[in-house]
């Protein structure tokens, strides 16, 4: 099986950003909305992202942001990829060509004719839906849901896994990348440096590559 690659979302600090890396981490994650615990500003973020390995993704996370925001961002060019986790339009995808995460949060009434309003992403994200939670809510929903769905993008997995449940995700879903946030924290906004170790020789075991 191709190695499934392991993003480590909501950091919020220096220190975690070198630990995830450290423990093989492909990816990382900021979130930029502010009503989130593990909200971080721009300014914070770049000063992260500018001591880390360029082969790391970082990837920006957004609730309804607006294009100028956006379009802000990519001037600063620190950001490989926009995560949008609320209900941006497929016009607003659309100026940020090659940028794009788009994340649907799912439930058994997921409609999945609307991946195809969003194919100009590169690539979708799935979470669980859960009212007043855009991401890190630490629940999963029922993978077997994406297995009727027809897509051509890769897919990035979210919502509820942790070290004992994502090789089975993995073996599931074959997820392009797997995203984890509060299942290697010791609180909200502080990941765990033994939970993240856990979390990502669980992939590993799974999708060596």
């Amino acid at each position: 099986m191709k190695k499934t690659l392991v993003k480590i979302c909501g950091i919020t600090n220096r220190e975690d950003a070198e630990t995830a890396v450290t423990s093989g981490a492909d990816a990382l994650g900021f979130v930029f909305y502010p009503k989130s615990p593990r909200f971080i500003t721009t300014v914070a973020a770049r000063n992260i992202c500018e001591c880390i390995p360029d082969n790391i993704l970082k990837i920006g996370v957004f609730v309804n942001a607006d294009d100028d925001e956006l379009a802000g961002l990519c001037t600063k060019n620190f950001l490989n990829y926009f995560q949008l986790h609320g209900n941006e339009s497929p016009d607003l995808c659309k100026c940020f060509p090659g940028k794009i995460i788009k994340a649907f949060r799912v439930d058994r009434n997921f409609n999945k004719n609307l991946l195809n309003k969003y194919n100009m992403c590169s690539m979708f994200l799935f979470d669980t839906r859960i009212k007043g939670f855009y991401g890190g809510s630490g629940i999963s929903f029922d993978w077997n849901i994406l297995l009727s769905i027809t897509h051509t993008r890769p897919i990035i997995l979210a919502g509820g896994l942790n070290e004992d449940n994502v090789a089975y995700a993995i073996r599931v879903v074959k997820p392009y990348m797997v995203d984890v946030s509060s299942a290697v924290e010791s609180y909200p906004g502080k990941k765990d440096e033994a939970k993240i170790a856990r979390f990502i020789k669980a992939c590993r075991a799974e999708s060596s590559g």
